[in-house]
């Protein structure tokens, strides 16, 4: 399905549309996000029927249909921003093949066992995640200088989150480690994911898709806005779970702080396009409230590791998860044919 962008900041910029192969591609991926979605449903209706139901629902949803979505999507907009030839069919293919059989095998070693199985899928999640981000470094050095490649730092830094939320996530299925310890890696596991994977991911999506949503111009501050962005969330990020692991709350809070106020600075160019436009579809309202959603569930984060030693922070934001990464998915970015409109 063709889709063209169209962002005005002083003068419009038309991307060429992709190729149709490319297109027919895109469409059948989208068929895996699908049947992970209809996964989700099927794992809510079984409840207790299933092994650790808050546990696989929670998984696989984030696991199966978002990070699925992402890794579609962060190189679809990588290469639309950039105006690239994108990588290899092959290669896309090969990245998302691996990325679903590590999600199976984490969901049925966990589920069902032998641990082994699971830290294998961990591994090779992670694995998946850094090659990721090596083609999305690529893309970005083989393009000429543009007004987006700000965008992609942020899909590459995401990338490196799931990485690392897959290690955490493969020595927990090892049972490395117990305790506290366990407790706190769970929390740090669950922040790398919810706030790095898919918060990063869906910050730095944002400079272009909610001026496109309400049909304005990219304000003049974006690319500042952007960097001083992800200079604070990503290493805020980094500071509060290395906090959460040593057990250190204050220094976890901190980082927090820091990551919230990376998240407040890349909202302010939207902020701008808002006073110029004011929300008027139902993508528009959507995705406005989605935004505000991410704000009250990080606020309330912050609460609770201000509130609770770090190993009491997992158990705290258990039942919150599910409702965060609800509002997530309806961030997930759709495509839609808009040949001749400018709009993507």
């Amino acid at each position: 399905m063709p889709v063209d962008i169209r962002i005005e900041s002083g003068r419009p910029i038309d991307l060429p549309p992709p190729r149709r192969a490319r297109a027919s591609w895109h469409l059948r991926a989208n068929a895996i996000v699908v049947a992970w979605l209809g996964l989700t449903v099927v794992a809510a209706l079984a409840g207790d029927a299933l092994p650790a139901p808050s546990w696989l629902l929670i998984h696989v949803f984030l696991l199966g249909a978002v990070s699925t979505a992402v890794l579609i999507w962060s190189e679809h907009f990588t290469v639309a921003l950039l105006r690239v030839r994108g990588p290899s069919e092959w290669g896309s293919l090969t990245r998302l093949a691996l990325l679903n059989t590590a999600t199976v095998a984490v969901l049925a070693g966990v589920a069902y066992g032998p641990w082994q199985v699971a830290a294998a899928g961990a591994a090779l999640l992670a694995g998946v995640a850094l090659w990721h981000a090596t083609v999305l470094v690529l893309l970005v050095r083989g393009a000429l200088p543009g007004r987006f490649g700000h965008v992609i730092g942020w899909y590459v830094t995401a990338a490196c989150a799931l990485a690392a939320g897959g290690v955490l996530g493969g020595l927990m299925a090892a049972q490395a480690v117990q305790g506290a310890l366990h407790e706190r890696m769970s929390a740090a596991h669950s922040q790398v994911n919810v706030f790095g994977w898919v918060g990063l991911t869906v910050l730095g999506t944002l400079f272009t898709l909610w001026p496109t949503v309400l049909r304005t111009r990219m304000s003049e501050r974006t690319r500042r806005a952007s960097r001083v962005g992800l200079w604070l969330a990503a290493p805020g990020l980094t500071v509060a779970v290395t906090g959460l692991l040593a057990g250190w709350r204050w220094v976890a809070l901190a980082g927090l702080a820091a990551y919230a106020a990376g998240g407040l600075a890349a909202l302010t160019p939207l902020a701008d396009a808002l006073r110029r436009r004011k929300p008027h579809t139902g993508a528009a309202w959507m995705l406005g409230a989605a935004i505000v959603w991410f704000e009250v569930a990080l606020a309330a984060d912050l609460v609770v590791v201000a509130t609770r030693p770090a190993h009491e922070v997992a158990a705290a934001l258990s039942p919150l998860l599910p409702l965060v990464l609800t509002r997530s998915g309806a961030r997930a970015p759709v495509s839609r044919s808009s040949r001749g409109t400018g709009r993507a």
